[in-house]
């Protein structure tokens, strides 16, 4: 049975950073081989634990999902500006794809985001994440432009596609 819940602190910090190892291992080899762009996911991830807060209530939010026993995947959402909110490390485990573990995090991710008054909701996602990008469509999401906030460099911006929900319409 799929359970999703907010991340406690110490307590699951060995979990989260499982994911976020995982998933930033998985990014950088599939953005080096579809764009030659190299970033450095231990760097990515030693960020990630050292500024874990921003992830965490009130104004940020890192759930963990679980099948049974199984640790399925992770979302989270931190503050970017007044009333804005982004989506981060969104991330399943390819045991657990197609079976409404992501779907379940965005809508969590979601939910949360609106509980906090938050009124936009972006994220940025690499082109090649197509099934992503049909996730978070049918969650919603538009297209939009690059946003400052984001970390993407500049110079690699054109290989992202940045989305946004609306959560004072949804």
């Amino acid at each position: 049975m799929l359970a999703v819940r907010q991340a406690a602190i110490p307590a699951d910090r060995v979990a989260v950073q499982e994911l976020f190892a995982e998933y930033l291992r998985w990014a950088s080899a599939r953005v080096f081989d579809e764009y030659g762009v190299t970033f450095d996911a231990k760097e990515v991830l030693l960020h990630d634990l050292e500024t874990i807060d921003t992830f965490l209530p009130p104004q940020g939010y890192l759930f963990l999902a679980f099948e049974g026993d199984l640790l399925a995947g992770c979302a989270c959402v931190r503050k970017t500006g007044d009333h804005v909110a982004e989506l981060k490390r969104m991330y399943v485990r390819p045991n657990f794809r197609r079976k409404g573990v992501g779907r379940r995090l965005v809508a969590e991710a979601i939910k949360a985001a609106q509980e906090a008054t938050y009124s936009l909701l972006r994220l940025d996602s690499a082109r090649f994440m197509l099934d992503a990008h049909s996730l978070y469509r049918s969650c919603g999401f538009r297209e939009r432009p690059p946003y400052e906030e984001s970390e993407i460099p500049p110079e690699y911006r054109k290989h992202w596609v940045f989305m946004e929900l609306n959560l004072e319409v949804t």
